[in-house]
């Protein structure tokens, strides 16, 4: 039984890491366009503000992945 409840957890803990890193190539992908079109309007205000969030999207995510993982 504690092995059955040892492999659920993992299954978990697999899946939520693929969400996570498919969430996280979709924003990158996204991020990536938007941050091309900022740059091709030239307007540095706009991109650094894009960056920011980018910065703290993927440290809500790392956070939460570790947090989730140490569970």
């Amino acid at each position: 039984m504690k092995m059955l409840a040892a492999s659920h957890r993992q299954a978990h803990r697999d899946s939520d890491e693929g969400r996570i890193r498919t969430d996280r190539n979709a924003w990158q992908t996204q991020g990536t366009l938007v941050m091309e079109n900022y740059l091709l309007m030239a307007d540095e205000n706009k991109l650094l503000s894009h960056l920011s969030s980018y910065h703290d999207y993927n440290k809500n995510v790392t956070e939460n992945f570790t947090n989730s993982s140490a569970n």
